[in-house]
């Protein structure tokens, strides 16, 4: 996403299994998260389409554990 910051992560809010890759699917900015850990549904989120997503992590908790080991 041109507009968006490039080392942004974003959390797949739908199960992504059910879109086709031109599918719009709606996606959370991780900061945004946790900037509302109190209350995770006040965190935007928006569309975008499916096929310009690029998969880091299939799993959050492995992932975020993945920063204390580097």
């Amino acid at each position: 996403m041109p507009d968006e910051d490039p080392d942004a992560v974003y959390i797949i809010s739908e199960d992504p299994s059910a879109f086709d890759a031109e599918d719009s699917i709606y996606i959370t900015d991780l900061r945004e998260l946790q900037r509302n850990i109190n209350n995770p549904l006040l965190a935007p989120n928006f569309a975008v389409p499916k096929g310009s997503l690029s998969v880091v992590a299939e799993n959050i908790e492995e992932y975020i554990a993945s920063w204390n080991n580097n």
